[in-house]
């Protein structure tokens, strides 16, 4: 249960290029509604996304996802487990998925 509330917005970009290809890009970001549960913090962060799509027809899919998370102080005080409640240090991720459909 996330006590201090949370209100979460995000936009994405993206288009339909060569007929095989779909890059996008989203950019969200989030606060808590009541800092007093967050060590008196508003902000929780911000996450980037990009999004590479290949694709063949409707049925084979090919997606390589890169991210990065900025935290703030908002989402260490709820995320962090260890002594240093107040580390806000990056994080990333890549991710590659293979898809068919049939």
């Amino acid at each position: 249960v996330i006590r201090p509330g949370l209100s979460v917005s995000d936009i994405t970009l993206g288009l339909d290029a060569f007929g095989f290809f779909r890059p996008q890009i989203t950019v969200g970001t989030a606060f808590v509604l009541n800092p007093e549960n967050a060590l008196g913090n508003r902000f929780v962060g911000v996450e980037t996304d990009l999004h590479l799509e290949f694709y063949f027809e409707q049925f084979l899919s090919f997606d390589v996802v890169g991210s990065a998370l900025f935290p703030g102080k908002a989402a260490s005080a709820l995320v962090n487990a260890s002594a240093n409640r107040l580390a806000t240090d990056p994080i990333g991720q890549i991710e590659a998925v293979l898809t068919l459909w049939f």
